[in-house]
């Protein structure tokens, strides 16, 4: 009994939250994210609009970034895409930057509303940031 509801709470407090267990479309993309994250010591926050097609093409995302890392609002495009095992990968530009491409691995949550994961500059995956997502 005892060994029961310590593998019960470990299993739903710590592992089997895991998004493993839901299915994801593309659907779930689609509206505005948050987006926050630490870059070169600055905290940088984005909005992006996702359309249902996973794109997004318009003036509507940007990102805030303090001096001197940004020059405030800076327009951005992303082109996201939901596996059905609920991993987001893609790529997220940002317009008037020398490194405007960052490539993108995370997961969504399996409430749907949250994401998590990690961006980088092509041709050195060493180099990135972690970032935290809410819908």
């Amino acid at each position: 009994m005892k060994t029961s509801m310590i593998t019960s709470v470990l299993c739903t407090g710590l592992l089997c939250g895991a998004p493993a267990f839901a299915s994801c479309t593309r659907a779930d993309l689609t509206g505005t994210w948050r987006v926050y994250t630490l870059w070169e010591g600055y905290v940088v926050r984005c909005s992006i609009v996702m359309e249902a097609s996973g794109e997004n093409s318009g003036p509507t995302s940007y990102c805030y970034g303090p001096p001197p890392l940004f020059e405030g609002k800076l327009p951005m495009t992303a082109s996201l895409k939901m596996l059905s095992n609920c991993r987001v990968t893609g790529r997220l530009s940002i317009i008037d930057l020398e490194l405007v491409l960052y490539f993108v691995d995370a997961w969504i949550s399996t409430s749907k509303d949250s994401m998590s994961g990690m961006m980088w500059e092509p041709g050195d995956p060493s180099i990135g940031v972690l970032f935290s997502a809410v819908k």
